[in-house]
């Protein structure tokens, strides 16, 4: 915007007030009020007349003056039209940035929570178990976010690793053999326990054939099987269910005692 300029001349060209104003000071001045006879009743009338003319004279001087002065009314009424039209032009503004500040920084806020959300919720469900403090969580930057799931996950596996260590060891130690057998959750599936049952009752049949000899030998030896699953609990429920249904009738099994720890 280019700088604004007003110049103004303001003098008074021709006026005879000063004069015309001591005059009419005078008079009122000189005004008798005491009424006391009839002749200052009438001069009272007289003053009465000279003032309403006078008044009417100031007035009428007064109006002469400001239509002399319109074009400066003009102006000055159009400088306060733009100027309350700015300031409600600024006002609307400034509340529009408010409002849209507002709106962006809800908005990040969201995106931020629906990050966070879909992190959280592309975990497993037993995994999902470990963040139930989803509130807090969604409010983490995204960087400590996949920090603290790193950190739970670990500490938690390392938990479900300890009993089925532990176990391996007191078997280790019963027998004084090394029997532990370990399967991954991708190599026990179907399949892999109809083989492993196949197996085990091929085995009972060649014991039952030659019960002399190599038989007596392996009664007397116990046998001790541990399966160390990492998968979700639906999924270790499911092989738990097939292990039972396979291996219940075998003859060789005397018990089967299955552990899942969360």
């Amino acid at each position: 915007m280019t700088e604004l300029t007003i110049t103004l001349t303001g003098e008074v060209r021709e006026s005879n007030f000063e004069e015309w104003k001591d005059g009419l000071v005078e008079r009122i001045h000189a005004v008798d009020t005491t009424l006391s006879e009839d002749d200052d009743f009438s001069s009272a009338n007289d003053s009465i007349r000279q003032f309403r003319d006078a008044e009417l004279m100031l007035k009428n001087a007064k109006q002469a003056a400001l239509e002399q002065a319109a074009d400066i009314n003009r102006l000055f009424d159009a400088v306060d039209a733009v100027t309350e039209e700015t300031r409600q032009a600024r006002l609307t503004l400034e509340r529009r940035i408010r409002v849209r500040r507002q709106e962006l920084k809800q908005q990040a806020l969201q995106a931020h929570f629906d990050s966070n959300a879909a992190t959280l919720d592309a975990l497993t469900t037993a995994q999902q178990a470990l963040f139930q403090d989803r509130q807090y969580l969604l409010s983490l930057p995204f960087d400590e976010l996949e920090s603290t799931i790193a950190e739970r996950i670990g500490v938690w596996q390392s938990t479900l690793a300890e009993p089925a260590i532990q176990y391996a060891a007191n078997s280790s130690d019963a027998t004084g053999h090394d029997n532990t057998q370990s399967f991954d959750s991708a190599s026990i599936d179907d399949s892999g326990i109809d083989a492993e049952h196949s197996s085990r009752s091929a085995g009972e049949s060649i014991e039952g054939s030659s019960e002399t000899g190599e038989a007596s030998d392996d009664v007397s030896r116990t046998w001790r099987v541990a399966i160390d699953l990492s998968a979700p609990r639906t999924k270790a429920d499911q092989v738990f269910t097939r292990v039972r249904d396979r291996w219940k009738t075998d003859r060789a099994v005397v018990s089967i005692d299955l552990l899942a720890v969360d």
